[in-house]
Parts: structure tokens; sequence; C-alpha cells
């Protein structure tokens, strides 16, 4: 009886640790791969970040990259201003996000940490409040950003949380 339930003990442990080997080789690619920039859906993110603030940021040059950032930062935006950063955003130049490679994005948390990025390209500093697209931390998703996800992703793969979203200019 002993052999038995040793058996069937190491059999279960087999199976554990062939299902876990299985889930990680079935692991979603990384973010760049899912959003690469000037896919259909990274461009989406973008078109509703253009109307969520009313103006297309630094003259419609901005350039978007997938980078390697600090743990907790979701995305940056960097730019070069003329005076104080948030006072004249018209005259911004150089202007960039990043979105870090290491965080964990869904469709509506990617649009929405687009929206908020460019806010800043757009002249916005960070607000306090939970639910504000300009908070420091990425509280939930817009609505505008939860209805592109519901067009393009499956609900199944749609998640929720928070993590920082921290931003920075040149």
């Amino acid at each position: 009886m002993r052999f038995c339930s040793s058996l069937l003990r190491g059999l279960l442990v087999a199976l554990v640790v062939a299902a876990a080997g299985g889930a990680s080789a079935s692991a979603s690619p990384p973010p760049q791969e899912r959003f690469p920039v000037g896919s259909s859906t990274m461009q989406a993110a973008q078109d509703i970040a253009r109307q969520h603030w009313g103006t297309d940021p630094c003259g419609g040059a901005v350039e978007v990259v997938w980078t390697a950032l600090p743990r907790l930062t979701n995305a940056m935006a960097r730019w070069a201003s003329f005076g104080t950063p948030y006072a004249a955003p018209e005259r911004n130049v150089d202007c960039r996000v990043e979105l870090n490679v290491a965080a964990s994005y869904d469709v509506a948390k990617l649009c929405t940490v687009v929206v908020h990025e460019y806010g800043h390209l757009a002249g916005q500093p960070h607000r306090d409040g939970g639910d504000e697209v300009m908070s420091a931390v990425y509280s939930k998703a817009l609505p505008a950003c939860e209805a592109l996800a519901a067009a393009v992703e499956p609900p199944s793969s749609r998640r929720r949380g928070g993590a920082a979203v921290r931003s920075a200019r040149r």
C-alpha cells in the first residue's frame, strides 16, 4: 500500500511539473511583440490620446519606442521645451514616449498609458486622484481604451491592476 501511494504521489508531481512547463511554454509574448510600434492597436491608442487631449502634441512628431525602464515604471514621456516644461506645450520638440518592455500590458492599459504620456506632451502634469488619467499611478483604464480592448482583445485576456505610471522630461 505504501508503494502505491508513493507511486501515485510521484505521478502527481510529474503531472504538475509537466503542466507547469506547458504553461510557461505558452506564456504570452512580450508587449513589444504583442503591440509593435506602428501596429493598428498602437495607432488606435495614439488616436484616442489625440482625441482625449484635443491636440496632436509636438506637431504630430511623437516617436513611440519600447525600451527597458525601471521596474515599476510603465512608461515615460520625454521632450525638450523652451521655458517651463508644461507652460508652452505647443513649443515642445524632440518628443518621445518610451514604453517599458518589462511592464505587463493588455490593450486597455497600454492605451491608457499612451493617453497619459501624450498628456504630458500636451502640457499636462501629474494630478492627484486615483482614477484621474494624469495620476502618477495607473489605477484603471479610460472608457475609450476599454472600448478599444473590447474591439480587439478577447475578454479572457483582459485584466485589472495598478502599477506605477511614471513620467519624466528632458
